[in-house]
């Protein structure tokens, strides 16, 4: 779909789907940005009369047309509500959709927040501000592993102290078996032999995607959490996802420094924290990679991480893997 047939047709279903809404056509649909599983987009409209309605600024995210996106964007928005009503800093939701009959794909219009991405203003800031930074998010990671996860899972309270390694360890053979790089399942014995030793006494809120391009600072130096897929699971699995990226994307002064500082702030056991960096590492692989396969800009841009992530399945497990992007 072209950019202005989405701007038509997201304008349509506003003046259809809004109550009270006051009539303003959008005056301009700007690509934000763009991955593999979804698409961003900043919604202008102009200024608001005396009516309520949607404010001039706002964001459209567009999940993936089929069902994984549609359950993609009813997580979100339940992650989006629950934690906005707790006064955990999430962009608000206005709009919500997910059917994908109108713009093709499931879709959310969301909050706009007037930040930059955390990683902006971190490599432009000094050390001392630095430090600050990295607190500030190690602290929020942190916050959120503290909150009630029933909040966003009734069923939290009844899991048992290994349902969260099980069920992760089993998607995970099952995307190794599906996968075009069949050396990633050499990874699975270890991971199986370590996960007997691995419970989750405390299940937390997870994130799962938290990093530095997912966190914005807005002018008040506050930290906003944006990009969902959350899971109920075992708070060793954020901080890692979150420490492995940065290491992968050349960061891994700040990566050392996050597990630090949420070690030093938490008072969760960070035993076994190898696994669960190793665990991450391979998810991450597995999310990727096919992605990768039929893009060749991104394909470009993944091969330093892809090779750095190779090393630390190494360091971590002892096993070599090949992959040939």
């Amino acid at each position: 779909m072209t950019i202005e047939r989405l701007r038509s047709g997201l304008d349509d279903y506003l003046a259809r789907a809004v109550p009270h809404r006051e009539r303003r056509s959008i005056r301009s649909l700007t690509a934000l940005t763009g991955g593999w599983a979804n698409s961003l987009y900043t919604v202008t409209l102009p200024p608001a009369g005396s009516e309520a309605g949607l404010p001039a600024t706002s964001v459209l995210k567009l999940y993936e047309p089929d069902a994984r996106g549609s359950e993609h964007a009813r997580r979100e928005r339940r992650a989006l509500t629950e934690l906005r009503a707790v006064d955990y800093p999430v962009p608000g939701v206005l709009v919500f959709e997910p059917d994908a009959g109108h713009l093709g794909r499931p879709f959310i219009v969301m909050e706009h927040l007037p930040g930059a991405p955390f990683w902006d203003v971190f490599e432009a800031a000094d050390a001392v501000a630095r430090a600050e930074l990295t607190g500030s998010f190690a602290a929020r990671l942190v916050t959120l592993h503290e909150l009630d996860p029933n909040r966003l899972d009734p069923a939290a309270g009844l899991m048992g102290p290994y349902d969260y390694i099980d069920t992760e360890l089993a998607r995970l053979r099952r995307d190794c078996a599906e996968s075009a790089h069949p050396a990633l399942a050499r990874i699975l014995p270890w991971l199986q032999r370590r996960g007997t030793a691995v419970p989750c006494d405390r299940p937390a809120i997870l994130h799962r995607d938290y990093h530095a391009w997912n966190v914005l600072v807005t002018g008040t130096d506050e930290l906003w959490v944006i990009d969902w897929d959350w899971q109920i699971g075992d708070a060793r699995f954020d901080l890692a996802w979150t420490c492995m990226l940065m290491d992968r994307s050349g960061a891994s002064a700040f990566s050392d420094a996050v597990r630090d500082e949420y070690g030093r702030r938490s008072d969760r056991s960070l035993d076994d924290l190898d696994f669960f960096e190793a665990l991450t590492t391979l998810r991450w692989l597995l999310n990727v990679l096919p992605a990768a396969a039929v893009r060749a800009d991104f394909r470009a841009f993944l091969i330093e991480p892809v090779r750095r992530a190779r090393e630390i399945l190494r360091e971590r497990t002892g096993v070599g893997v090949t992959l040939a992007l």
